[in-house]
């Protein structure tokens, strides 16, 4: 192969990452294996499919029909002025476009690929710090078989990309800056900026990246790492994969809606340092109990720390650096920018579990502790399938907003409503989160109901115009003979649900009432047939 054209570099660079045969074989069956668990038990009862899924399925269909896209989803927690990369949409469209716009298929779809593509990263990078394929595979098995990893890898949602793109960060961390291969500098922007494209939030790579370099230049005693040539193509290979970002944000600073000034989206003022710190260690307790045992939170700090201690004084001192800045850096940056969600910390299941994999391994290497290695890698595994079945019988989805029904559900509901109303016309009104958005609903109405039956019904309640999927459905000025309410599961019984209860009972009254999950069907009939009355916005 010729090896002095860039792409042939690139491909021989690859190449020479690849382990041996025999080691792939295992992890494509690791791979195979969590791929079969998700569409086995995961996706088809615990596929999720609520606003955040209808908005994204919605963008995209308006993305197939020629609307091209320049930002992504609005990053949560910044009053819609901080938006994730359009990468994802772009994505989502091809497996939407293939699949003919099914959510269950490209979730089933998305999520295998996701099972086979992150196990390498991870292997490469356990093998190449602790210089041991053995702590590498059973660190690889411990995430792929976690009910942590397994419900993100399911999680229909533009995080679901770093489940890959953070572990080729620090991988190609590691070697440019503690193994000192530059080489593989192309990569490690490529997987920055990737990251950077599918969640805004992992921006914070900036600062291991930063001490990283901090690192190096230290000991290189030289502060430029690099040369002008390799610093230019870096910053220019970077701006372009995030160009649409960029944009994106000046285009919304030139409108006056994103402000750097803005509190909301550097810091959180309004509360003191030690609720600030309280939060951020809680958010990794919360990581931990979830990686080993979920709802056995001194359990599973005790197996961890006890497993740190141990494992911290094997290392040596770049080793500990490396792993120091992985585990405190996206800590630093929940100081600056307080979030309450764990999800942000997507990647650190590695370095979490890394100190227990080693000591299996030891375990399992030495032949007096071998049963009792292999016995504790199996009961940690078979603990991960136990909770898996707790979630499946309880309906219960890690990382959903609104709990207690599955998409089964909600296609169930609308095969309910078309056979109440005979298969005629109807139209019905929906209680949903976010209030007055009946994006979910258009979208399943539209891709589903009308597929199947050939028509779709018409919505009644706020106007929809500006609103995701709003012209999906046509509004109703009245409601017809057939008409139902659908009230959406999880939801806080307060004044605005006796307000919306007490809208339908104005013009109509319950003739029946059905559950499918934790969803609420109401088939209804209007008071008078002759004086439907108009819905007040």
């Amino acid at each position: 192969m010729n090896k002095g054209f860039p792409i042939f570099k690139m491909i021989y660079k690859v190449k020479k990452m690849l382990p041996p045969f025999k080691e792939i074989k295992f992890l494509f069956l690791i791979a195979l294996i969590s791929a079969l668990i998700k569409a086995c038990f995961l996706i088809p009862n615990k596929n999720y499919f609520w606003f955040d899924q209808a908005r994204d399925a919605v963008i995209v269909q308006e993305l197939l029909h020629g609307d091209l896209k320049l930002q992504g989803p609005s990053a949560s927690g910044t009053n819609d002025q901080i938006y994730h990369g359009v990468m994802y949409y772009y994505l989502l469209a091809s497996f939407y476009w293939l699949l003919q716009g099914n959510p269950f298929l490209v979730t089933l779809v998305l999520s295998s690929i996701v099972s086979f593509a992150f196990v390498f990263p991870i292997y490469f990078l356990v093998k190449s710090l602790m210089k041991d394929k053995r702590i590498a595979l059973l660190s690889t098995i411990f995430i792929s078989f976690n009910i942590e990893n397994l419900s993100l890898g399911v999680w229909l949602s533009n995080p679901i990309i770093t489940l890959i793109t953070i572990p080729c960060f620090y991988l190609f961390l590691w070697y440019v800056f503690f193994q000192e291969k530059k080489q593989y500098l192309f990569f490690l922007i490529v997987s920055l900026a990737l990251s950077n494209q599918a969640a805004v939030w992992t921006l914070y790579l900036f600062i291991p990246l930063g001490l990283s370099y901090f690192y190096l230049a230290l000991k290189k005693k030289k502060l430029f790492l690099f040369s002008a040539n390799q610093f230019f193509m870096a910053g220019v290979l970077y701006l372009i994969l995030v160009f649409s970002m960029i944009l994106t944000q000046w285009k919304l600073w030139r409108l006056g809606i994103f402000n750097f000034k803005d509190s909301k989206l550097l810091m959180e003022h309004s509360q003191n340092n030690f609720h600030l710190f309280k939060q951020v260690i809680n958010l990794y307790i919360e990581k931990v109990t979830r990686l080993f045992w979920k709802k056995q939170t001194t359990i599973s700090l005790l197996i961890f720390i006890t497993s740190l201690v141990y494992f911290w004084r094997q290392l040596n001192q770049k080793l500990k650096y490396f792993l120091l800045i992985w585990f405190s850096a996206i800590g630093m940056f929940l100081l600056i920018k307080p979030h309450g969600s764990v999800h942000l910390l997507i990647g650190m299941e590695i370095v979490i579990l890394l100190p227990f994999s080693y000591i299996i391994g030891k375990l399992i290497k030495q032949k007096r502790w071998r049963i009792l290695g292999i016995f504790l890698a199996v009961l940690f595994v078979l603990l991960h399938f136990r909770q898996m079945q707790i979630y499946k019988k309880d309906n219960y989805y890690l990382y959903g907003v609104q709990q207690g029904a599955t998409f089964s559900d909600e296609l169930a509901v609308i095969d309910k409503m078309y056979e109440l109303a005979d298969y005629g016309p109807f139209t019905f009104s929906s209680f949903t989160n976010p209030y007055s958005y009946n994006t979910t609903w258009a979208y399943l109405f539209k891709w589903y109901g009308e597929s199947r039956h050939g028509y779709v019904p018409q919505f009644f309640g706020p106007e929809q115009e500006g609103f995701f999927g709003g012209k999906l459905l046509k509004m109703a000025a009245q409601i017809t003979p057939n008409h139902f309410t659908i009230y959406e599961p999880d939801l806080l019984k307060n004044i605005v649900y006796t307000d919306f209860v007490n809208r339908q009972n104005e013009f109509s009254f319950v003739k029946e009432q059905y559950q499918f999950g934790g969803i609420v069907l109401e088939e209804r009939r209007p008071n008078s047939y002759k004086d439907n009355y108009l819905y007040e916005n």
